[in-house]
Order: structure tokens, then sequence, then C-alpha cells
């Protein structure tokens, strides 16, 4: 990507020698993530779903997981609409999910959105931006965390 001048470059360099504002506030409700959920940690078949590789497990918002996971798994550039179109399907499904289970969700979408703003995607930015040696070896990582730059707030 060029970095040159470019708004993700400012991104970059702002959080360069403080990554103090890209740490998750603790919440209320943690529950467990993955933190390592790439394709080759989610296996799958019709009607199953199965993530292994667990080394990594930690607790907080769920949110950093989805950003993770769109942070891992995505070669292209994100735009608005993309991750709009992720985040509706994501939504639909767990609320979905949850009301099969007998649990209600009291987070509108638009509050989703947000969080995920806020946390997915600086948590997302976050890692990709302290492992500066994966790109020597993994140059699609370098793309990827681009692509979560583009996502950031100024």
């Amino acid at each position: 990507p060029t970095l040159f001048r470019s708004r993700e470059e400012k991104i970059f360099e702002k959080y360069k020698n403080n990554k103090q504002p890209l740490i998750p506030a603790e919440v209320d409700s943690p529950c467990l993530f993955h933190c390592d959920l790439w394709c080759n940690n989610i296996l799958h078949t019709e009607s199953e779903v199965m993530f292994v590789d667990w080394q990594f497990l930690g607790q907080g918002d769920n949110m950093f997981d989805l950003g993770m996971t769109i942070l891992h798994n995505t070669n292209y550039a994100m735009n608005k609409e993309v991750i709009k179109d992720l985040l509706t399907c994501y939504y639909n499904t767990f609320n979905d999910f949850a009301r099969r289970l007998g649990a209600e969700s009291t987070e509108t979408f638009e509050e989703f959105t947000q969080r995920f703003n806020t946390v997915g995607v600086k948590s997302a930015f976050l890692i990709g931006s302290v492992i500066d040696d994966g790109f020597l070896h993994y140059p699609i990582l370098l793309q990827r965390v681009w692509n979560m730059a583009r996502l950031m707030p100024e």
C-alpha cells in the first residue's frame, strides 16, 4: 500500500509511540474470546462450527474477537459498506441464535456498530501494529493492518 502522506500513515504515526488509547476499556460483562480466529482455526461442516487452537484465550469485550477475525481473514480493501454488511449479518445471526436459546439482546444495531468501531477496530489495529516483524514474513499482514487503519477514527 502507498503510505506516504496518506490518512493511514497519519494513523500509524499517531499511535506509533502511544498505544494506550487503543487498549479497550474493561467491560461490565466480559466474555471469553479466542484472539486468533483466522481461517485455519475455524473448522466447519454443514451443521457445526468449531474453533481450535485456544492458546491466546482471553476475556473482555467480544468485539475484540470480531475485529481480530476481520483483520486475520480479509485480503481486500475494506470500506464502510462491506463492514456494514458484515456487521449486519453478524448482528442478525447472533440475535437469532440468542433468541433460540431464550436470551434477548438489549443492544441496538447502532450501539453494536459503535462498539465495533471503538473496540473491534482499535483492538485489531493495536495487535496488528505491534507485530512489526510479522510484516517481513507475511506481507499480506501489512495489507490487513492497513485495511484496519482505513476504518480507524481520525
